[in-house]
């Protein structure tokens, strides 16, 4: 009589680029997958909030305005999966997703076992297996090999260990105005850069690929160095304060936003990477990736978790 035997179950924790590449990889070598996320969405920092509701059109993407990529495959593998955004002062090869940020990740979950609104917090190993407890006290597994695709910060008090590079990584915060008009503004400011005040970057949502036509939108990224000082301040007296600085740069009197809200990313931007694509453990078992690892772009994230990936089902015994 034949044995029977079954795939080898990993879990990746995060949702992001870099969590759905590596949880692909994994699964394209013909292991199971599951993954976890804290937050109710895929994507990270590719995110786009529905603040009229999921059925209402407008989307205004607080995350990342736009991916790119240094490596050409990957760039060409993130330009399928979104539009081309042609702005004379972004990069010539940003890419935004359709209709939303979050949309570029959407298609890597395809196939995959996710699981959103699950924030897990501690990984406990065994003698054969690892089990994974979330932040409610309900256990997850058990599984064969964990994945983390998370901010630096986070990665130590997951794995219970120092990857290589860990401390060497460094991360930047940075606070974002989200604003939302149910009218179409009238200005041709489509990205604008200012020199003074807490914002680095200032986007119109809607001027991005297949959006509203009816509807406006915009964005404000905060400085990393300003970000950092007003870091733990209320995001309720956050929006009012970015709100009075959005008018200031806007000029005039923009008419008054039908949503405004303040969006704290405490891990957004890599300042310094920690110069290699991932970290894995000698028996295969516990690994990490992210674009912290590599740089500040999607494709780092990208390729970061896709390297994972197949790093980790090498290892794993069939």
């Amino acid at each position: 009589m034949p044995i029977l035997t079954f795939p080898r179950r990993i879990a990746v924790i995060g949702a992001g680029i870099s969590g759905l590449s590596c949880a692909q990889a994994l699964k394209h070598a013909g292991l199971r997958v599951n993954v976890y996320e804290k937050s109710r969405g895929l994507g990270g920092r590719l995110a786009t909030r529905r603040p009229f509701g999921r059925d209402h059109p407008l989307g205004v993407d607080h995350g990342a305005p736009y991916a790119q990529a240094d490596q050409p495959s990957i760039q060409d593998e993130l330009a399928a999966l979104g539009a081309l955004w042609d702005e004379p002062q972004l990069p010539q090869n940003a890419i935004v997703g359709v209709p939303g940020m979050s949309d570029l990740a959407r298609p890597l979950a395809e196939g995959l076992e996710v699981t959103t609104g699950t924030e897990i917090e501690s990984i406990a190993r065994g003698d054969d297996d690892t089990l994974l407890r979330d932040v409610t006290g309900g256990v997850h597994g058990p599984f064969d090999a964990v994945a983390v695709a998370v901010p630096a910060p986070q990665v130590g008090r997951l794995l219970g260990a120092d990857p290589t590079g860990l401390a060497d990584a460094v991360m930047a915060p940075c606070w974002t105005l989200l604003l939302a008009f149910e009218e179409r503004l009238e200005t041709d400011l489509v990205v604008a850069k200012p020199e003074e005040g807490p914002f680095e970057l200032l986007v119109r949502n809607s001027a991005k690929a297949d959006r509203s036509d009816t509807y406006d939108a915009g964005v404000g990224h905060c400085r990393p160095d300003w970000s950092a000082e007003h870091l733990v301040e209320e995001k309720e007296a956050m929006a009012a304060k970015l709100l009075e600085a959005f008018r200031q740069t806007f000029g005039g009197e923009p008419p008054a936003p039908s949503y405004c809200a303040a969006h704290r990313w405490r891990y957004a931007r890599v300042v310094k990477p920690a110069g290699s694509a991932y970290w894995l453990s000698a028996d295969g078992a516990l690994g990490c990736c992210g674009d912290w690892r590599l740089g500040a772009l999607a494709g780092d994230a990208h390729r970061s978790g896709a390297m994972l990936g197949r790093a980790m089902a090498q290892k794993l015994p069939g």
